[in-house]
């Protein structure tokens, strides 16, 4: 669809290519918007699920203004967390830690271990 609308075609054109809807398309198009400038400024959080992000947004005080910032900060601030803290937590569970974990890993960080 993104090709698509960069060739120069019309929502209506990539509609009746997919077999959807114009709001359909419109709706698909700002999700990927949305997802493409979340990834631009935040690319720290744009590699967790949506799960993921919000069990760290109940753990994690972000004092910061900037979202850059807090991005920043983020991987340091989840490795002081624990398995056992992490997995107390509503919808955290052991495919959430394998998660976390490997994407600590991606950036040369483990978490704590459990006290």
């Amino acid at each position: 669809m993104v090709a698509m609308k960069a060739e120069g075609k019309t929502q209506r054109e990539i509609a009746e290519a997919f077999g959807i809807s114009i709001d359909r398309v419109r709706q698909l198009m700002a999700r990927t918007q949305s997802r493409a400038r979340m990834h631009a400024a935040q690319p720290n959080r744009a590699g967790l699920s949506v799960r993921t992000q919000g069990v760290l947004l109940a753990l994690i005080v972000e004092p910061e203004v900037g979202l850059s910032e807090r991005d920043r900060a983020l991987p340091a601030r989840v490795a002081t967390l624990t398995r056992t803290k992490i997995l107390n937590l509503p919808n955290a569970g052991h495919r959430t830690i394998a998660e976390i974990e490997a994407w600590l890993r991606e950036r040369g960080l483990d978490l704590s271990g459990d006290a």
